[in-house]
């Protein structure tokens, strides 16, 4: 399951021994809204998250981190992905190669061919 910044807060509020009626009281708003808040059923304005910061004495930039490091695991299953998409177009690429090269043979081997049944030709009729 992906985390997301309500995970993060509802952790650093819970270290802190704060309760959710606690916390919502000091951002104005009820203790539903605030539930919802941590729940990640509500998004949550940058003002909000200050203040939230604030009230969990932390750095604003603490809750970033914590939430932006709960997307590292997808990032690095995005980069997988996309590092064996490259390594197949790669081996795609290289057996077009390939068969370009086979190709480009065989045409050379007929002209080839052809040249020398027109100089035959020729030679035959002078």
């Amino acid at each position: 399951m992906m985390k997301h910044a309500g995970n993060t807060i509802q952790e650093l509020r819970l270290q802190k021994g704060i309760k959710q009626e606690l916390m919502a009281e000091g951002l104005g708003i009820s203790q539903s809204a605030y539930s919802r808040i941590e729940s990640g059923q509500s998004k949550i304005s940058i003002e909000t998250l200050r203040k939230i910061a604030t009230l969990l004495d932390v750095r604003v930039e603490m809750l970033f981190d914590s939430f932006s490091h709960s997307f590292q695991p997808m990032i690095d299953n995005e980069r997988v992905l996309y590092q064996q998409q490259i390594a197949e177009k790669d081996a795609l690429l290289l057996k077009l190669q390939a068969e370009n090269e086979m190709l480009l043979a065989q045409v050379l081997q007929i002209n080839q061919q052809l040249l020398t049944l027109l100089t035959n030709k020729f030679e035959h009729n002078v």
